[in-house]
Order: structure tokens, then sequence, then C-alpha cells
């Protein structure tokens, strides 16, 4: 599934952003000290595509695994670490539950339901969940129609 994301996204290059992808050593690590599992298709992700970045720009910039290997430096912000600690969560009032794995760029969280898996939008403004997908696949997957839908509807501007 992630394999057809990256070839939809191929088009697309110069409007991600993304980091280096991280090492399935270092997502299993990431589970073991944060004490959650990640959806399947989000691992692959990390370990396949990218390390956190932005989709699409100006799209959802998703957050990373802190890497010491990573060529790139990382912002304590940028990380799923930060977003998901007691402090944060508690300031945002961040639903229970709710793993925190980016944001929108209209400021809703995206996150994933820590029982289901299901990928949500967590609206910041009224503290609901705005809507959900299956898996981070069908995220990514609409995000990518979104984007073709904005560039059809621009006046001659060519976004491939």
């Amino acid at each position: 599934m992630i394999t057809k994301l990256m070839r939809r996204l191929e088009p697309y290059a110069r409007y991600n952003e993304f980091r280096e992808p991280v090492s399935p050593l270092r997502v299993n690590q990431f589970e073991t000290q944060m004490k959650v599992r990640l959806p399947s298709d989000y691992r692959e992700w990390l370990t396949n595509v990218a390390n956190g970045g932005e989709l699409l720009i100006p799209g959802t910039v998703f957050y990373g695994i802190y890497d010491p290997d990573c060529s790139r430096s990382q912002d304590m912000v940028e990380l799923l670490t930060y977003w998901n600690r007691r402090e944060i969560r508690d300031t945002y009032r961040i639903p229970k539950g709710l793993f925190v794995i980016g944001v929108t760029n209209y400021g809703s969280l995206i996150g994933f339901d820590e029982k289901t898996g299901r990928i949500q939008e967590w609206d910041h403004e009224t503290g609901q969940i705005a809507e959900e997908w299956d898996t981070f696949a069908e995220y990514v997957e609409e995000e990518i129609e979104i984007f073709e839908e904005n560039s059809a509807a621009m006046d001659g501007e060519d976004r491939t």
C-alpha cells in the first residue's frame, strides 16, 4: 500500500519536504519507549518514505522519531515524543487515546486512536474528532486527491 502511495507522490516530489526514513530498529525502540504500537502502514511510511516532514506543501506536517543517525537536525517540536508528552497533551487538551503524528496546515492535529489504529483529525478549535480514516494510507491518498483537485482548479499553474 505504501509503495502505491510512493508512486502517486512521485510527480509531486518538489511539493514534499521529507526527512530520510528511519530504521525499523529505531521504530521498535520508539514503540517500546512510548508504550505504543504504531499502525502497520504508518510504520512502513516511517521506514520507507519519511521520518517526518511536510506532505504536499502547504500541507500536513508529520512528526518524526528522534534518530541520532539522521543527517538533518531535528527540532524538538518536530518529534513524536514532544507532542505525546503529558504536559503538552494537557496544555492543548489532546484527548486521551489519540496518539499525535502530525498537524494540518490549518492547525488540527492528526493522530491515531491507540485502541483501533484508525487515523483521526482532531479539531483544535472544537476539541472534537472532525474526521476519521481506516488507515494512514487512506489519509495520505485523500490528501493527494485534494492536492490534485486544487491544482486542477488553479488557472494555468502546472503543479507537476
